[in-house]
């Protein structure tokens, strides 16, 4: 196995925004008369911006216009935007930046694989942008995960075969689309977690880690 190329999800691996879509999901869908529970906002993990829309309408009877989905859809992002927007270098989840300099340092290609449209911007403020070699994100495709579709992306991208990629993913829906890409799939969060129980690897972050200890250790798997 010869790895070349590094795609990372953002939400969730790289930063801890999730959260920030839970509560604006959350306010948007109380304003339409609909209380999501925890399981609803799990399952909408990793999930583009309209395909969760259309997971938080099935909780209704009431049938919503294609003008009006788009409207509710633009409240939530108003409501992630102020959050995104007070983000500051140093917000990243523990020794991200560490893991992605060293990568670069290996010659290791980077790309971000996100379904979130304001994933430039997320990157912006971390002052993340400049050790991606490519981005591919919500603006890029029209499937969300768990299609394979923004992996194949992100690959193409790399100019890489998915063979040589790995897929750092925090969610269940994005390992099936990182596995369906025919990339290796390594779960970011806890080990005991179901939503990893087809990854290749886990680990719980990325700290104590180092790219080459990485691969040697999911080598090891293929064994």
């Amino acid at each position: 196995m010869e790895i070349k190329g590094f795609i990372f999800d953002l939400d969730g691996v790289l930063v801890d925004t999730a959260h920030f879509h839970a509560e604006c999901w959350s306010e948007m869908a109380e304003g339409i008369g609909i209380k999501l529970s925890q399981s609803d906002l799990d399952n909408m993990r990793g999930v583009g911006r309209m395909d969760s829309l259309e997971m938080i309408l099935r909780h209704t009877n009431k049938q919503y216009a294609d003008q009006e989905k788009l409207k509710l859809a633009e409240l939530k992002n108003q409501c992630y935007l102020q959050k995104v927007n007070q983000l500051t270098p140093g917000d990243e989840l523990p020794e991200t930046k560490t893991f992605l300099e060293k990568t670069r340092e290996e010659e290791i290609k980077i790309s971000l694989g996100s379904s979130s449209k304001n994933a430039k911007l997320v990157l912006s403020k971390l002052e993340f942008n400049e050790l991606f070699d490519a981005i591919c994100d919500g603006t890029d495709i029209t499937k969300s995960k768990p299609d394979p579709q923004i992996f194949q992306i992100a690959c193409e991208k790399l100019e890489l075969p998915a063979q040589q990629c790995i897929v750092f993913e925090d969610a269940e829906e994005g390992i099936k689309a990182a596995l369906a890409a025919g990339c290796c799939a390594i779960g970011v969060g806890p080990k005991d977690s179901p939503a990893f129980r087809k990854a290749h690897y886990v680990i719980e972050g990325f700290e104590g880690w180092t790219p080459k200890q990485l691969i040697k250790n999911l080598k090891q798997t293929f064994s």
